[in-house]
């Protein structure tokens, strides 16, 4: 489940794992400001099994776009924090053995 930012309105999201006929895939939630709107957006990365890119889909708050990006293999962590202080979540992973 995710939480808005306005008063009294919630999203439900299904993470976990699911079986397609091009492979298995698992969904995670990665909540932040990718916008930099000030409010979360709502995030959501899909590791493929058998296919190493992760791919991070953001529900964007300012205007509803959806925002597609490669970033991460299976195995790393996602650590998407704002990193460089310009008021949006960097999309970021933590690799282990580095």
């Amino acid at each position: 489940m995710v939480h808005s930012s306005e008063p009294g309105r919630v999203f439900r999201v299904c993470l976990g794992y699911q079986s397609a006929a091009g492979g298995a895939f698992f969904d995670g939630e990665t909540p932040g400001d990718f916008d930099g709107d000030g409010k979360w957006d709502i995030t959501i990365v899909r590791l493929t099994v058998g296919s190493p890119p992760a791919f991070w889909y953001v529900l964007n708050s300012t205007d509803g776009s959806m925002t597609a990006q490669h970033w991460g293999i299976s195995g790393d962590d996602f650590v998407p924090q704002d990193y460089d202080g310009d008021g949006q979540t960097d999309f970021a992973v933590f690799r282990s053995g580095w």
